[in-house]
């Protein structure tokens, strides 16, 4: 009887200790799972922050790109005149299929081929020029078919431009 006794004792002891070693080990894996998703989440979260950073850094490039391309048409000359000339046209009652603002927006087309292309290179989708109080669309040189319709109240950028008569720069989301 007493080596039954004991018997059973050791096996509850062992019974015990398996246990135990069990959930030892189960506590182990939990806090080792529980390191590794913090140690992932981090790493998550500097990818994050460097792509961030990356596309920041790229969206003040092509902001830089575009204030000079802007600035470039604005000061040029023959853009001014013939930009003018479109307005005034427009101004005073002329149709948009009228043959003098068809010539007029071709001569523009022409003087901007070089900037639009130069622009296409570093994959700029848009270029677009518009006048009056609506901002109305002389010439897009993505849609060149495409003109006429006011973009002032769908575009804010151009819209605190022409409040603000200055320059504006920026990143404008389109419908």
């Amino acid at each position: 009887m007493p080596l039954k006794r004991s018997k059973g004792r050791v096996l509850w002891l062992l019974a015990l200790g398996s246990l135990l070693l069990a959930t030892l080990f189960g506590a182990l894996a939990y806090n080792d799972t529980r390191n590794h998703e913090a140690l992932w989440r981090l790493q998550l979260d500097q990818q994050s922050e460097v792509q961030a950073r990356a596309v920041l850094a790229a969206q003040r490039h092509l902001q830089g790109q575009a204030e000079l391309i802007a600035g470039t048409l604005a000061a040029d000359v023959g853009v001014q005149t013939l930009m003018r000339q479109s307005a005034a046209l427009l101004e005073a009652g002329t149709p948009w299929n009228d043959a003098r603002l068809y010539r007029l927006r071709n001569w523009l087309v022409s003087a901007l081929q070089p900037f639009w292309l130069g622009m296409q290179a570093h994959e700029a989708r848009q270029l677009a020029l518009y006048v009056g109080p609506q901002g109305t669309t002389l010439l897009r040189m993505h849609a060149r078919q495409a003109h006429g319709d006011d973009e002032a109240d769908r575009r804010p950028l151009l819209d605190r431009a022409l409040d603000s008569a200055s320059v504006v720069s920026g990143i404008d989301v389109g419908p």
